[in-house]
């Protein structure tokens, strides 16, 4: 029997994405392959179709207040029934899994023969949404009691990995709060509410929020989701008012967004946990400041931290990135510091660092993280006496810390050195001179500066030191910060490697200035001599490593 191929990743914009129609025989299947697939593809678009209590009367007026709206909502909510769920996924570069691994449509058991003949809910769910109405009430269709136990034991809920989107989302959680907790109805007050959705929904953006203050665009776009969807050219698969098709065209809304606007991508963390209508709106100046924090605005993105329990599943992964990823943050902590104020002091420093913590965030020239994984290596070092530091207590998730000739390898390997075409920055320059003394495999530094240098501009030709002062000792957000930075190009930003003019003709000097150690030095670029025998040093550590093990 021949092999099954792998699935086709495609973008979550492509044309033939389809969407499972799932009912109650496939349903907990379907929904543990979505709960596998959200592992990797954390972006998750919600939406429901539900039938609201028969004696609530509309009303063409919004409210003018979060209070107000509040109400509103839970008149729709409390004593109205779920018909239609929908999910659609992708992972941070808006990519899904294959096209027929994106979007699912959970069908509800809903009796529409027990509501009135004239009722406004069945008649919207019949001729606007075009439901099968028969199928609903059939045995087909998976009981609301079974769905809801099946996602309030999954790992969809109370996940701090997953982003949630929605449009004009309030609703929609709304149902999924109130049934999950078996409660007839929501809080009365809207700030439990609020406290309730944040916890089971720990990021999540509602885009009604972005069209209609006008935050992201240059003028607002009054209306619902299809309005904003043609404004955005956005194409739909599916019926309109179906939870499968509204979720899709939510997500790839979302997507457009972020990728038309990048500078608004890095700016939307005030957003996260505000739902249109029930919660007040960031103001404008909250906004503006957001650029310059790092908090929430990397959408989608977590931390993975490696150790010898994992190493070898994520090696392939992170090898496989350059150079279509091609800039690279680095930020390093250890144990015992390293001094920058002479070369001197930092060959001596580094011999004895203790365990090393050493993140490492990856993005392409748009500024997509890989994979929506900042990579935490913790690494074996030693103490300032030379032993083998204890302070690396296993982990149960990642094991003992990996050897830095692990490392060394990963970064041989995946071609991320020696290309100019990659830019690598840090904070720090003792991120440098780390990564120098593990990609040589030697017990010290060079003894010159010079020397060492040398092998710093060839293993990277690009590199950059940005004076950020990080406000957060979280190791992996300050190196999402460092990459924001570096794909901004702030003015604190320092070069120091040679670029050459093929790889970005920002900076086409020929000689590299290093303001560290307390000295200023200008160095030619090696020969190419020269770094074939730093390669060919690399490989040959490599392969020792590889035979030790």
């Amino acid at each position: 029997m021949a092999e099954k191929s792998p699935p086709k990743r495609v973008r979550v914009l492509h044309p033939g994405v389809a969407i499972r129609d799932v009912w109650a025989d496939q349903a907990e299947q379907e929904l543990e392959e979505l709960c596998r697939w959200v592992e990797y593809y954390p972006l998750v678009a919600m939406d429901s179709e539900f039938a609201r209590r028969e004696d609530l009367r509309s009303s063409t007026t919004e409210p003018r207040t979060a209070d107000a709206h509040y109400t509103q909502m839970c008149g729709y909510v409390n004593g109205g029934e779920l018909v239609q769920v929908g999910f659609a996924i992708c992972d941070p570069l808006f990519v899904v899994p294959d096209a027929t691994s994106a979007a699912w449509q959970f069908n509800l058991r809903f009796d529409a023969s027990a509501r009135p003949p004239n009722s406004a809910s069945v008649s919207f769910l019949r001729d606007k949404a075009h439901l099968d109405l028969q199928a609903h009430a059939s045995h087909r269709a998976i009981p609301v009691d079974l769905f809801l136990l099946m996602i309030r034991s999954s790992s969809l809920m109370s996940n701090p990995k997953i982003t949630w989107i929605t449009f004009h989302g309030s609703t929609d959680f709304g149902y999924l709060l109130r049934c999950i907790s078996g409660a007839p109805d929501l809080p009365p007050n809207r700030h439990t509410f609020m406290e309730q959705f944040r916890q089971a929904f720990p990021k999540a953006y509602d885009i009604k929020i972005f069209s209609q203050h006008g935050n992201c665009l240059q003028q607002k776009i009054p209306g619902g989701l299809n309005t904003l969807a043609n404004a955005l050219g956005v194409q739909r698969q599916g019926e309109q008012h179906q939870a499968g098709s509204d979720a899709l065209v939510s997500l790839r809304c979302f997507a457009v967004l972020m990728e038309k606007l990048p500078s608004f991508a890095h700016s939307i963390c005030h957003f996260n946990g505000v739902l249109y209508g029930v919660s007040d709106p960031p103001s404008a100046a909250a906004c503006r400041n957001s650029a310059n924090t790092l908090s929430r605005a990397d959408y989608g993105v977590f931390v993975v931290h490696l150790g010898s329990r994992n190493f070898d599943a994520f090696f392939g992964q992170i090898a496989s990135l350059f150079p279509n990823c091609c800039k690279v943050a680095v930020e390093l902590a250890t144990a015992f510091e390293i001094r920058l104020s002479h070369f001197s002091h930092a060959r001596q420093d580094v011999k004895g660092t203790g365990d090393v913590e050493l993140a490492l965030a990856i993005s392409d020239s748009r500024g997509r993280v890989a994979y929506g994984r900042v990579w935490v290596f913790h690494l074996q070092g030693k103490d300032p006496a030379g032993n083998l530091s204890a302070t690396g207590l296993h982990n149960e998730e990642w094991g003992p810390p990996i050897n830095p000739a692990q490392l060394a390898q990963l970064l041989t390997q995946s071609s991320g050195i020696l290309d100019p075409r990659v830019d690598w920055a840090s904070s720090s320059a003792a991120a440098f001179v780390y990564l120098v003394k593990a990609l040589t495999a030697a017990d010290s530094l060079p003894c010159t500066r010079s020397s060492f240098m040398a092998l710093c501009t060839t293993f990277f030709p690009s590199l950059f030191e940005l004076h950020l002062g990080h406000p957060s000792g979280n190791l992996a957000c300050c190196a999402l910060m460092t990459l924001r930075n570096l794909l901004t190009g702030g003015s604190s930003m320092v070069k120091k490697g040679h670029c050459s003019a093929a790889a970005s003709g920002r900076i086409k000097s020929t000689r590299t200035t290093l303001h560290r150690f307390g000295f200023s030095l200008e160095v030619k670029m090696l020969t190419i001599m020269l770094k074939l025998k730093l390669m060919s040093t690399c490989c040959r550590a490599a392969r020792v490593f590889h035979g030790n093990n």
